[in-house]
């Protein structure tokens, strides 16, 4: 695709009033899916390559994040299991020292998406996070990632991460939530 200057980097061109708000299944097939298999997808929705657990609290990514109808914004990310053939993911976000910054905690089990044919493909997981302090903030995360990826045989996972601000808190009013 041509582009004229001025326009964006995306692969396909979006008309105005378009409001970006896939459903899970379309999260899973047509950006994750996608990316895995290195196959193109639409550009310029989704935050590329944003390492979630690394240096950035929640409130930080408004500064340079595509944000969308809601303020949701959207990120591929990668999760790294806490043991090698575990199950389980840590989800802990660390500044370059290693020290803790905050953690992300699933409010509830993940919930599996469907393909067409009803075949589970992907699971949606809810979290929220918990500052520094250990206390529940406002931050709410939608994650999206393939059910068994037969692509990635490494410790790490790429997902398509829902960040938006919008849960309530134990503390609301606290004057030194972070």
């Amino acid at each position: 695709m041509e582009q004229e200057s001025g326009q964006s980097s995306c692969l396909y061109q979006i008309n105005p009033g378009f409001h970006f708000q896939p459903t899970a299944l379309e999260v899973i097939v047509h950006y994750l899916q996608t990316k895995i298999l290195k196959l193109p997808y639409y550009t310029g929705l989704i935050n590329e390559h944003v390492d979630l657990y690394r240096n950035v609290t929640p409130d930080q990514l408004k500064g340079s994040a595509i944000i969308h109808r809601d303020e949701f914004m959207y990120f591929f990310t990668q999760v790294t299991r806490k043991y090698l053939n575990g199950k389980k993911y840590s989800r802990i976000v660390v500044d370059d020292q290693g020290n803790s910054l905050g953690y992300w905690k699933a409010s509830q089990k993940g919930t599996e998406i469907k393909g067409v044919n009803g075949v589970p493909i992907g699971v949606e997981t809810h979290l929220v996070y918990y500052n520094i302090k250990k206390r529940k903030t406002s931050w709410l995360m939608v994650e999206y990632k393939l059910v068994d990826n037969p692509y990635d045989k490494t410790n790490t996972e790429w997902t398509i991460c829902k960040i938006y601000e919008g849960g309530r808190t134990n503390h609301e009013g606290d004057a030194d939530t972070w």
